[in-house]
């Protein structure tokens, strides 16, 4: 069953513990950093109530993608957040996109990926 963390108009996170799985909603238009103030908090809330080997259902079908002014600010956000998955035992993760933004979304994950941020 799934357990609601947090949840405002940009942003939802809710982990389900019988299925070891956590989900996250990205929603709306993110038109600057500060949406995301408190994602990485939230993100690891919902950390706690998983075990190593856990996996990650994120749903994008409702978010716009940001411009690549505010994507560079965020970009900090997620990759902490990513590295906070990663060390929490992240075994897989499954991104649902709409295909009109796949090329778009791809891109952001390779920088997200290919950044050097410690």
């Amino acid at each position: 069953m799934k357990e609601l963390i947090y949840s405002d108009e940009f942003y939802e996170f809710s982990v389900d513990v019988s299925k070891n799985r956590q989900y996250l909603t990205l929603r709306g238009d993110w038109h600057d950093a500060s949406v995301a103030r408190d994602y990485i908090k939230h993100n690891r809330e919902s950390l706690e109530r998983l075990q190593p080997g856990f996996t990650s259902y994120v749903d994008l079908r409702e978010s716009k993608m940001p411009s690549d002014a505010v994507l560079q600010e965020l970009l900090v956000i997620f990759v902490q957040a990513t590295k906070d998955s990663e060390e929490a035992g992240l075994r897989k993760q499954a991104q649902i996109v709409k295909e009109d933004t796949k090329d778009q979304r791809t891109t952001a994950r390779e920088v997200i990926k290919d950044s050097d941020f410690d």
